[in-house]
């Protein structure tokens, strides 16, 4: 324990944020990304972008995450597998916290919704971090976590839809790479997107499309993409006897190329004299009187 005089006096007690519960251990994470595929919600962010973007929220933070759930499947109703599992593990004690995109990505029903805020009552989840939203373990915090309906939600999600307009893209997509390569695990092609993260720096990796069914490759950052390609070009040569022959090859047709100019060059310059002789005859003719002027025209 520290003296009085540290703590500012015996009467002063020092004041923790609410969402450190237990301080003597530092919180350990589950990080959990859902998009559905059974929804509407076009608008959320693919599970690549979210596990991006939580990836550098944790490292920022200096958040320890002990594994990735990543679930395709709606909230809306109870059910879904890998978020009992890791509601479970979490009543175990395996970790104590979550990390997620948002709120909505956890529960939008009121079972799972209960289900993590009793976690949070019973201390059983001591800390959840989202980057787009704050969160307190307090009544007001747990208040501010499942308070819209699912239904006020939808809601208002098609008027906004109604009202929103087509986004005019001003600037073309720079993506050198894609459509460069296709996927090592699945043979789809490989495609490009930007990811912004909260501090407005935006960010491009290249990921397979999926299109011919599960694959389990994860997105590659363009710098690294890069680096691969230059690893790549670098292990790839010819021999020298192969390099000498195409410099030969390209030689003869560098002078295949200027004797056919030449010919050209020649013939036009003979149609151009035998032009020019007959015209020099027909003048003669007009001259000497043998044609009219109107034959000569």
């Amino acid at each position: 324990m520290c003296p009085d005089s540290a703590l500012g006096g015996a009467d002063e007690i020092p004041k923790f944020p609410p969402i450190e519960i237990m301080k003597d251990l530092k919180p350990k994470y589950f990080l959990y990304a859902r998009k559905s595929t059974e929804d509407d919600d076009h608008q959320i962010m693919s599970i690549e972008a979210q596990l991006f973007e939580l990836r550098e929220y944790a490292r920022k933070e200096n958040l320890e995450i002990l594994e990735e759930f990543q679930e395709s499947k709606s909230a809306k109703k109870p059910g879904r597998e890998l978020f009992g599992e890791m509601m479970t593990r979490i009543e175990r004690g395996e970790a104590n916290g979550i990390i997620a995109w948002h709120p909505d990505r956890l529960a939008r029903n009121s079972v799972d919704g209960g289900r993590i805020i009793y976690a949070v009552d019973t201390t059983k989840i001591v800390s959840l971090r989202f980057p787009t939203f704050w969160f307190e373990s307090t009544p007001q915090g747990k208040f501010m976590l499942p308070i819209i309906s699912p239904t006020l939600f939808e809601a208002v999600q098609k008027m906004l839809a109604k009202k929103s307009r087509p986004r005019v893209q001003k600037v073309p997509n720079h993506f050198p790479f894609a459509q460069f390569a296709r996927c090592g695990e699945c043979g789809s092609m490989i495609t490009a997107q930007y990811a912004t993260n909260r501090f407005g720096t935006k960010y491009t990796y290249y990921r397979c499309t999926k299109k011919k069914g599960v694959c389990r490759q994860p997105y590659l950052s363009s710098s690294a993409l890069i680096s691969q390609a230059k690893n790549l070009l670098q292990s790839v040569s010819l021999p020298l006897s192969e390099i000498e022959n195409m410099e030969k090859q390209i030689d003869l047709w560098e002078k295949e190329s200027i004797s056919e100019r030449g010919s050209v060059a020649q013939n036009l310059k003979t149609k151009l004299s035998e032009t020019k002789e007959k015209l020099d005859k027909l003048v003669s003719l007009y001259l000497d009187g043998d044609i009219d002027r109107e034959m000569y025209l």
